[in-house]
């Protein structure tokens, strides 16, 4: 998720280097130093702007998408607040309390199939 994370904001920071230096340059008059010296310096604070939004914003983004929040009894026991929401929202979405009736029924079969191995 790293990986992806660095990507999507070296790829914000490169196109925002390159549009903000191709909108600053002056095509009138290519070899006026002064002129392109403030183009890179004004394009590298733009890709650096970027970079950090874009790695703060695809962190979060990526995060929220990809990780769930797991059902921790612990949780609960330690005031999780995180904890409250996802059963919240389970309750309120008929889809994720189907999922989660036949994740609890595929628990209880698994125990049952265990307590009669013992015997």
């Amino acid at each position: 998720m790293v990986v992806w994370i660095k990507r999507i904001s070296t790829i914000l920071a490169g196109s925002a280097f390159f549009i903000t230096l191709l909108i600053s340059i002056d095509f009138s008059n290519l070899l006026d130093t002064s002129v392109m010296f403030s183009a890179l310096i004004k394009s590298f604070f733009a890709a650096s702007l970027f970079w950090f939004c874009g790695f703060v914003i695809a962190d979060v983004l990526l995060k929220g998408v990809i990780d769930d929040i797991p059902n921790d009894p612990m949780n609960l026991l330690e005031g999780g607040l995180l904890q409250h929401i996802h059963n919240q929202q389970v309750q309120n979405d008929p889809i994720l309390a189907e999922m989660a009736d036949a994740a609890r029924e595929e628990k209880d079969n698994s125990g049952e199939d265990k307590g009669k191995k013992r015997k």
